[in-house]
């Protein structure tokens, strides 16, 4: 529990299965994204006003085209979502375990270049984005065993 003007808030803010969360403020508006795994739809989008009630709005990853996920492996898919917002925009960046096979003895296939992006946080907004190895300062990574 933390103490912030005599309130106190709940660890964690969002109970339950909600790993890797990222938060964005926007104004007096905060957005919350967390990684859903081989889960679909994938990478619920919350909102609050004061960091501590929180509601789903939606989710960034709800149609088949924006992930294939009937290639990934039980305990792989989507990780460790960044949700940002720039000019009007919000920006999802995330990555892809497609396999977790030999994970301790060889690297997983990885990737790591999947970008959406919308402007607004709802529901069905996100679309994929030009690959983040043609952005310039940015790097791809892609791991293969």
């Amino acid at each position: 529990m933390v103490d912030i003007n005599h309130s106190i808030i709940p660890n964690p803010i969002i109970p339950g299965f909600n790993p890797d969360p990222t938060v964005c403020r926007v104004g007096d508006d905060y957005f919350l994204a967390t990684s859903t795994f081989e889960y679909f739809p994938g990478v619920p989008i919350y909102h609050s006003r004061d960091l501590v009630n929180w509601t789903v709005i939606g989710h960034a990853l709800n149609r088949p085209s924006q992930l294939e996920m009937r290639r990934v492996d039980p305990g792989g898919g989507i990780y460790a979502p960044s949700l940002r917002y720039h000019k009007g925009r919000f920006y999802l960046s995330t990555c892809c375990v497609y396999s977790r096979a030999g994970l301790l003895v060889r690297l997983p296939v990885v990737r790591c270049d999947l970008m959406y992006s919308s402007t607004k946080p709802e529901v069905s907004m996100y679309q994929q984005t030009t690959s983040l190895t043609r952005q310039p300062g940015l790097i791809r990574l892609t791991l293969t065993r």
